[in-house]
């Protein structure tokens, strides 16, 4: 029996890059007709030997098209080694979430978004939360938020105006989803403990792009016109 197929990828379920992997299935997706000399389009479906979870993983590689479609215990060996190291992938399934925070954010704020993302893409629920929380509080900070601890900072934003109603609704889930993370047993339900860290993770880049990504593009247009036309002078009536 054939060993069994390693290849190294970008998970795109834990979102670790370069990390060894199984083959379980290949098959050939383009057409037989294809010109030897152009690639062929394949799929692949590989296990991360990190998480144990499985990508599919579309790619291109240079050698005369054939048919396929096996068990990596059946696939041909030649075949294979033809492939291996010149593999070219075009598209991962499913997409990990972007560790890239909304534009205009502060680059401490963007940076601990991005600590954050990252631990949710790798299944790491409890430090998401936690750190989703952590971008609050710089955010709160940020926009000059006083008081005693982060519940008082967020009131007084509310209080003098400085978040609508829907930003403070969102900044108290945030809040209390942390201080879960942080401070309840840490051995709950895993299913409800990801599913409030997906939502943490929303709430967070809405927050973001209403504090930062909004008003830096309203700043970028007005940087971008002239005075006269911001004014709505054209001429002389």
């Amino acid at each position: 029996m054939p060993s069994k197929i390693e290849i190294n990828i970008d998970c795109a379920r834990c979102g670790t890059h370069n990390v060894g992997a199984t083959v379980v299935y290949l098959c050939q997706t383009s057409s037989d007709q294809m010109d030897p000399n152009q690639h062929t389009l394949g799929r692949a479906l590989v296990k991360c030997r990190k998480c144990g979870d499985f990508t599919f993983m579309d790619f291109e590689h240079p050698i005369p098209p054939r048919s396929y479609a096996a068990q990596t215990d059946n696939i041909d060996g030649a075949l294979w080694k033809g492939i291996t190291g010149e593999i070219e992938p075009v598209k991962v399934y499913p997409q990990p979430r972007s560790t890239d925070a909304p534009k205009h954010t502060p680059q401490l704020i963007a940076d601990t978004y991005g600590q954050a993302v990252r631990a949710l893409n790798a299944g790491g629920w409890l430090p998401a939360s936690m750190t989703f929380r952590k971008v609050l509080e710089l955010s709160v900070n940020d926009r000059g938020g006083q008081g005693r601890n982060l519940y008082a900072k967020i009131e007084d934003l509310k209080d003098r105006h400085l978040i609508p109603e829907t930003l403070y609704d969102w900044a108290t889930e945030l809040r209390l989803g942390g201080n879960s993370a942080a401070h309840d047993d840490p051995l709950a339900d895993h299913s409800l403990g990801n599913s409030e860290a997906n939502a943490l993770h929303g709430y967070t880049r809405y927050l973001l792009i209403y504090l930062y990504e909004m008003p830096g593009e309203v700043e970028e247009r007005r940087q971008s016109v002239s005075p006269a036309s911001a004014d709505g002078v054209v001429g002389s009536v």
